[in-house]
């Protein structure tokens, strides 16, 4: 069944590419298991449902859940990594980046 491209779909997409343009085209990134597929053309691509490995940036989409709001609120709380930007639905932070719009995701993230 063919579904067709929403309003909200090209919205999506925007906000996506912006934020990934933002990250540098060899910097190692963790993303959700459904953004995976759009940075997989890195050479280290990591999924965020195992781990956050040694990734410099991180990539996921509100709300989040299971494993990988479970490997994702650590580093988030303890300001591993810094909330760099927000697009709806999508979030991207940055391992050593400022902590202060972290708070406000935080709560999202719970």
């Amino acid at each position: 069944l063919f579904r067709s491209t929403s309003a909200q779909d090209l919205a999506n997409r925007r906000a996506l590419r912006g934020l990934l343009a933002q990250v540098p085209p060899r910097a190692k990134i963790v993303a959700t298991e459904n953004l995976v597929p759009q940075v997989s053309n890195r050479p280290d691509a990591y999924t965020l449902r195992f781990s956050v490995y040694d990734a410099e940036y991180l990539l996921f989409q509100l709300p989040i859940g299971g494993d990988e709001q479970r490997n994702a609120l650590p580093v988030v709380q303890n300001g591993t990594f810094g909330v760099i930007d927000v697009r709806e639905p999508f979030v991207l932070a940055r391992r050593g980046a400022p902590t202060a719009r972290n708070a406000q995701i935080l709560q999202r993230m719970r």
